[in-house]
């Protein structure tokens, strides 16, 4: 009776054993693409996730090597490396491209564990992988839309510094023409008149400049610079410039 209680015990603590093992099996398979392959990389196990994202049927799956999915995509030293961490026992995490049958591509981020027999020796492998083809066309599709900006970018920058450049040309020549009449013999109004333009193209001078500030600091490449300047000349200049006699009189 003893022998019978202990046999039908174990065989509930089996059976329970097994039953937990189908549950996490089944729900693994929910989520995950499932494989197993020997020591050569021929699969043994295909789960039917596996088979529905690759296109191919379970029959024609097992016995192949897995490199039936390869898509040419990762060089040698990829698969050197990943061969070289599972054979030594080491779980390998990455992300890969897989080719279905029909030819398009597909990319998961897979887990690779290698499992040992009874005398600690890698007898295969289990492949996890998840479907990341959203979010690897999203990344492609981003480094576009980044690449696109960056060069919209350097145009604008070009732009600024072409035009920056142009004007400063005929800027620097009203000036210089307006020192040289300066020196001549003018009336009281004359000067004046001709002082306000010089001030006034001195001011648009340092707009130019400023714009090819703007682009110095998009390449990271402005220095600071501290300058002194007279607040009481710099007011007085600010509201010269608004004492002209189209604006209907004097403000200082």
């Amino acid at each position: 009776v003893d022998m019978f209680n202990q046999t039908a015990t174990l065989v509930r603590e089996r059976e329970s054993t097994r039953r937990a093992l189908d549950d996490q099996k089944f729900a693994l398979d929910q989520h995950a693409i499932v494989s197993i392959t020997d020591t050569q990389g021929c699969i043994t196990y295909a789960n039917d996730r596996f088979c529905d994202i690759s296109g191919y049927a379970r029959e024609e799956l097992l016995g192949q090597n897995h490199r039936i999915i390869g898509s040419g995509t990762h060089d040698a030293v990829f698969f050197e490396t990943m061969w070289a961490t599972i054979c030594q026992g080491r779980v390998w995490h990455g992300e890969i491209c897989n080719r279905k049958r029909s030819g398009a591509l597909y990319w998961v981020n897979a887990t690779l564990v290698p499992l040992k027999d009874e005398h600690s020796q890698v007898a295969q492998f289990i492949a996890i992988r998840t479907d990341i083809t959203a979010r690897k066309a999203a990344e492609a599709e981003m480094a576009v839309a980044k690449e696109a900006a960056e060069q919209a970018n350097r145009v604008k920058s070009d732009f600024l510094a072409n035009m920056s450049h142009e004007i400063r040309t005929p800027m620097n020549g009203v000036i210089g023409m307006t020192e040289l009449v300066l020196d001549t013999d003018l009336t009281e109004d004359q000067r004046d008149y001709l002082e306000t333009v010089k001030s006034s193209a001195d001011a648009l001078l340092l707009i130019v400049n400023d714009i090819l500030d703007f682009s110095k600091i998009e390449a990271g490449r402005l220095r600071i610079e501290s300058i002194e300047f007279s607040l009481e000349d710099t007011l007085r200049d600010t509201m010269h410039h608004l004492d002209l006699p189209q604006f209907g009189g004097h403000l200082v």
